[in-house]
């Protein structure tokens, strides 16, 4: 059995298509745990228009997403859990495709898929390495999975406190799991995520930016027993990475200089150091439109995989 935890804040608006998608999943046995953090909206309306024994709707006073979740945590009946989110979709086999994994695999295993991004239609597809060692070396920068990929052992992650109140909750809970847990990625796009990026103020982008690099800072004292990264060329790229996305672009630069003939092997760290000599709005844009992502979307746009996506993500939406 699974527990499935949706949190939800005054998303009435999206909740009714997330909770649609899993309520159609080709896997039965689950509960659904619908975690109002205090909704003013006419969410309880929303939910209470499916009548469906496995959904349990949980009032809670509005304390953010790290006690709603941990609150879900201690309220799960069942210690397999998946995370979802309002606004999100799940493609009819998520739970059945991650679950085939997860029982194969050691319970410290973190579960996820690969995904795309929708607004009104697929904006994108995320390519991701679904290999463990490359996973834990790019958590140095960033997760390759969405948090509402996840599907995960509750026990596993309650010994290790649960989501702690700071932003960027999710990754931190795996920065601060990751050299005791696994890490798989089912090979197959199993979630469809709504993309916001694109209404976020240039304040809260930058914000996020400072919390993200503040968060890995005791994280990049050692590279080589935090991440596995050990050659020292890269250990440069990455430290250039890092301020290339999150810091300063300037001193993007001045670590890829380092690197000498080696940047020349490398086509994607010549193209990002000379989009940081772009003026600071479009480097900003350029980093949030995903521009890489959808020029590769478009290139492989009637491929079997993407073609199957989109009669997905329609079927889905006609389902609302």
């Amino acid at each position: 059995m699974i527990s499935i935890l949706l949190p939800t804040y005054n998303d009435a608006s999206v909740l009714r298509q997330s909770i649609n998608s899993m309520l159609n999943q080709t896997y039965k046995d689950y509960e659904l745990l619908i975690l109002d953090d205090g909704s003013a909206d006419n969410t309880l309306e929303i939910v209470s228009s499916f009548y469906d024994s496995r959904i349990r709707y949980i009032k809670l006073a509005h304390r953010g997403i790290t006690e709603t979740l941990n609150s879900g945590l201690q309220q799960a009946r069942y210690n397999i859990i998946v995370r979802m989110d309002a606004g999100d979709l799940s493609l009819p086999d998520r739970l059945e495709k991650q679950l085939e994994h997860y029982v194969k695999l050691p319970q410290n295993t973190i579960v996820s898929c690969r995904y795309a991004v929708f607004d009104k239609k697929i904006r994108y597809t995320v390519p991701v390495s679904t290999k463990s060692d490359a996973i834990k070396k790019r958590l140095a920068l960033h997760a390759d999975f969405a948090h509402s990929s996840v599907m995960y052992n509750k026990e596993f992650i309650l010994s290790f406190g649960g989501y702690k109140n700071v932003p960027l909750e999710d990754y931190d809970l795996w920065l601060r799991t990751k050299n005791s847990a696994e890490f798989y990625i089912v090979d197959k796009i199993l979630l469809l995520i709504e993309y916001t990026s694109g209404r976020l103020s240039t304040n809260n982008i930058l914000q996020n930016y400072e919390n993200h690099y503040a968060l890995q800072e005791n994280y990049y004292k050692d590279l080589d027993t935090e991440f596995g990264i050990l050659k020292i060329k890269e250990k440069i790229a990455f430290r250039g990475w890092r301020e290339y996305f999150y810091g300063d672009k300037k001193r993007a630069r001045h670590y890829w200089k380092k690197l000498a003939l080696f940047i020349l092997i490398s086509p994607r760290i010549i193209a990002a150091l000379l989009f940081t000599y772009l003026p600071d709005t479009v480097f900003l844009f350029l980093k949030e439109f995903r521009i890489k992502f959808r020029l590769l979307y478009f290139y492989n746009y009637f491929s079997q995989e993407n073609i199957y996506l989109r009669k997905q993500y329609a079927v889905l939406i006609r389902s609302i």
